[in-house]
């Protein structure tokens, strides 16, 4: 059978993926569909010749059963802890992590209530907890499960620690934790800025210490994926010893072994990531068969990584980070010989620039291969494509490689007191080529189309083009091969020019919609093709919002207040939201925190497309400035005028709920929308555009790049 180990580890990862998709009570059903198959295929003696087949029909129903056995007795005693307060036992699993106003640490459980119980919780505390790398804490907290389980591998969640008590601990875990916060705060401290926090990402994969406007901009050039440690990564430090000790001519097993125990150490740093993961056994596979003389495929190799991770952790089959490194992989593999034959009928004149035309030519045709693959986990997964992400990677990849290099190398010399000096020249080039990424990111994620929403109209549309393009190549005659490559050429055409048609379509003009949720706050703030919700009335506001939006980027909960947050936890469970905001964690708030995680934080500021953001829990107001207009959405009743600043108040548009409060006039403003029911009082006659829901349909405001706005409504019917 050609290439085993690729055959089984993909049809496993993909029956792993559909089962994660399904609910739990398909198990069962899955397991006996999965069971006739196989005994219908060893039934039929036409069907059980063909090995592949039965092969495939084997790994299925053992996917099946792996994941429900973990399911059965993994994960529901786990989730048997959902709102249980007990004594639990724990270490850092990573470094906390700030999160708004507070702090969110993942730790990893060494017992539950005295009784071993290995898990993960993420715990939610307003301050950093004072545990280090090197302790455990013994603490009491009550725990809430989530009710499916996710691909993330935490599964547990708590706010707060009661009488917590620490201990010391020495083990391997905690050693590797140590040496990933040695790196971050060298290098933070040494390079403060972004060009730091972009290097301390790049070794450590910890993306949160890059700016969030920053990282926003590397997201729409399509290069985060060089925060994500993975075959990148590894590889350059890997193989750059590799290379070494073998142009040394030292044995084959001496060149291998410290090859590969730099490949664990450093998948141990980044914490075991799954694409981390993935990358090592791949390079384990590829540098013990060069030492035994096996021949390494590669295509076996991500097959025999897929396979051990499948078999440890069922469950990963959905993280999208290892989808996408998978993508990836394979792209890679896929783009190699591609590579091979262009490079070779290149004919560069002078001879000099055919090195340097050779890189760029190769980085160029792996990246676009890359992002033909991985696009529809993108499109589904993050609703964006960036359309420049071929071009930015070209650029970004090389750099990238030698700012890692750079920067290991200097944090290596720094540890040793005697070679200290020498890291300075290094740091140095290493900022160099950060603030060359920086620059990069900058410039192409400014530009107008580096990346475009992809929403549902614009998925039907390019999915029927494709079945189209693809039904005429069957019925048409000539080459598999070309006509392939002319299908696939076409439908990605079809799907960036539908894109960019869509982002042009709303590049000068921004929406203010406030919902007909009756007597609730729901406004919807979209700006090329990003989308805010600022407040969540009732059950009826996320069947509102999904006829706008199939994905909010900035989710705003004022306050507690059932007229604010009754559908909190609907919506996001309805909705994908990429960033939550709420003032507190209360009561009323418990559900939404149970599933997703919001940063508590009572003053904030985002950029939404071309507008900004503002958000003052303790007003209890959002100020926005889109194209030199200004809009103040109150939440009344309960809003503090005497906190909110006076140039707040002096804005164009006023948004209230019921009726805009007393010590404001309506007069003052340029537009005023309302959201009420119908059995309230009558439409005030003053402002020079003055509106309610009150039943009516839901209330739209155009601001356009002139400083123009036009008014409308839409239809309320759900």
């Amino acid at each position: 059978m050609p290439r085993p180990l690729a055959v089984t580890g993909g049809v496993l990862f993909c029956t792993l993926w559909i089962l994660g998709l399904l609910p739990r009570a398909a198990l069962l059903p899955m397991i006996g569909c999965a069971a006739v198959l196989c005994a219908v295929v060893l039934c039929v003696r036409a069907l059980r010749r063909k090995g592949l087949l039965l092969h495939v029909c084997a790994v299925i129903l053992a996917g099946c059963v792996l994941f429900y056995v973990y399911d059965r007795f993994v994960y529901l005693p786990v989730a048997a802890l959902d709102g249980k307060t007990v004594r639990v036992t724990a270490s850092l699993a990573d470094l906390p992590q700030q999160n708004g106003d507070g702090f969110r640490t993942t730790l990893r459980t060494d017992s539950v209530d005295d009784a071993p119980m290995r898990c993960r919780i993420a715990l939610f505390t307003d301050e950093a907890p004072a545990l280090t790398c090197r302790q455990t804490v013994t603490f009491r907290a009550r725990l809430y499960a989530s009710s499916e389980p996710g691909s993330s591998g935490v599964w547990l969640r708590a706010f707060e620690m009661d009488e917590p008590e620490y201990a010391g601990r020495t083990d391997f875990f905690g050693s590797m934790l140590s040496v990933r916060q040695y790196v971050i705060e060298t290098l933070l401290q040494r390079m403060p800025g972004a060009n730091g926090a972009v290097l301390a990402a790049m070794l450590t994969g910890n993306e949160r210490v890059i700016p969030a406007d920053l990282y926003a901009r590397m997201r729409d050039c399509g290069i985060v994926h060089i925060f994500a440690v993975s075959g990148l990564h590894l590889s350059v430090f890997s193989m750059l010893l590799y290379r070494f000790l073998e142009r040394r001519r030292a044995p084959r097993l001496l060149v291998v072994l410290p090859s590969a125990a730099l490949t664990f150490l450093l998948m141990a740093v980044t914490g075991f990531s799954y694409s981390c993961v993935r990358a090592g056994i791949m390079l384990f596979m590829m540098l013990f068969g060069r030492c035994f003389l096996w021949r390494s495929d590669a295509y076996n190799a991500l097959g025999a990584s897929l396979l051990v991770m499948g078999i440890i952790d069922p469950f990963c089959a959905g993280n999208v980070g290892l989808q996408l490194s998978v993508l990836g992989t394979l792209g890679v593999v896929l783009a190699s010989p591609i590579v091979e034959r262009r490079v070779e009928a290149l004919r560069v004149r002078p001879r000099f620039l055919r090195k340097p035309v050779v890189l760029i030519v190769s980085a160029l045709l792996v990246s676009t291969c890359i992002h033909i693959l991985t696009l529809p986990v993108v499109v589904t997964a993050f609703g964006r494509v960036s359309l420049v992400s071929p071009l930015a990677n070209a650029c970004l990849l090389f750099a990238a490689q030698w700012a890692m290099i750079a920067a290991a190398a200097a944090l290596l010399l720094t540890a040793i007191p005697a070679f200290a000096v020498l890291s300075k020249p290094l740091l140095f080039g290493a900022g160099l080529l950060a603030k060359y990424c920086v620059t990069i990111s900058d410039v192409f994620g400014r530009l107008p189309f580096a990346a475009v929403r992809a929403d549902y109209a614009g998925l039907r549309f390019w999915i029927a083009g494709t079945l189209i393009v693809a039904s005429a190549a069957i019925l048409l005659r000539g080459s598999a091969i070309r006509k392939a490559a002319i299908c696939s050429a076409v439908s990605l055409s079809i799907l960036v020019s539908g894109l960019a048609f869509h982002a042009w379509n709303l590049r000068d003009l921004a929406r203010i919609t406030v919902l007909d949720t009756g007597n609730a706050s729901a406004v919807l703030l979209q700006s090329r093709g990003r989308t805010a919700l600022i407040g969540c009335g009732n059950k009826r506001t996320p069947s509102l919002v999904r006829q706008y939006a199939d994905r909010i980027d900035l989710f705003v909960v004022p306050r507690d207040r059932e007229t604010e947050c009754g559908a909190a936890a609907a919506l996001a469970g309805a909705v994908p939201c990429a960033e939550i905001w709420t003032p507190q964690r209360t009561r009323t708030l418990e559900p939404l925190f149970f599933h997703t995680d919001p940063i508590v934080t009572t003053r904030g500021t985002r950029i939404v497309g071309d507008a900004e953001l503002t958000f003052d829990s303790e007003a209890q107001a959002v100020f926005l400035r889109i194209y030199g207009r200004t809009a103040l959405l109150v939440f009344a009743p309960g809003c503090d005028l005497r906190k909110i600043p006076r140039a707040w108040l002096d804005a164009d548009v006023l948004v209230s709920r019921s009726d805009i409060p007393p010590a404001l006039e309506a007069e003052n403003y340029a537009a005023v929308l309302l959201a009420r029911d119908a059995r309230q009082g009558a439409l005030p006659q003053n402002g020079a555009l003055t509106a309610v829901t009150a039943g009516n349909g839901d209330i739209y405001l155009d601001v356009r790049k002139d400083g123009a706005i036009g008014f409308g409504r839409g239809d309320s019917d759900a």
